[in-house]
């Protein structure tokens, strides 16, 4: 992954894995870079000092996942960058990781079947997962409890779109 100034167009630096990177995101204050690779490796870059260059010795290393599990197919990083959600190829419940320490904090399995996009609310307290079953479910993000299931669609759902604070959530379904 290539890491550029959007004001000057100028490369700032080169993020590497073992092998393709296949997802990235970065954190809503730019302080951390998260990339996923077919290494079955999720990496949390820092920029914890400000600085605007990006080297691989800034890396932290996160999570490799167990190669039962498959590569990344997917994460997101909350707000802050201290919390990040993942799913592989071969898990159909994503998991929750503290991004500063590494532990895997839970597995959030409550849905019938995979699950298919999630995102964190913008004021990070919370997380949604939409699933192939026509669910959504809401979690803490601090500790990946289950707090609630919307079960009012009968097809897949395809959108979640969430207000400020949370407190209010739409959802669109194939139908």
């Amino acid at each position: 992954a290539i890491v550029w100034s959007t004001e000057t167009g100028k490369q700032l630096g080169l993020l590497r894995h073992q092998f393709e990177i296949i997802c990235l995101d970065i954190s809503n204050d730019s302080r951390a870079i998260a990339t996923g690779s077919s290494d079955r490796t999720v990496r949390l870059w820092s920029i914890a000092d400000g600085s605007p260059s990006v080297t691989a010795s800034s890396a932290q290393w996160i999570a490799k996942l167990d190669r039962k599990h498959g590569k990344v197919d997917f994460f997101e990083l909350n707000a802050d960058g201290s919390r990040l959600l993942t799913r592989t190829e071969k898990s159909s419940s994503p998991h929750l990781w503290d991004a500063e320490s590494g532990r895997l904090i839970a597995t959030l399995a409550a849905h019938n079947d995979i699950v298919t996009r999630f995102q964190f609310s913008k004021d990070g307290r919370q997380l949604f997962t939409r699933s192939e079953d026509g669910s959504v479910r809401i979690w803490d993000a601090a500790d990946g409890k289950f707090i609630a299931s919307l079960d009012g669609h009968a097809k897949r759902i395809w959108g979640i779109a969430v207000r400020g604070e949370s407190s209010m959530l739409v959802t669109a379904d194939t139908a």
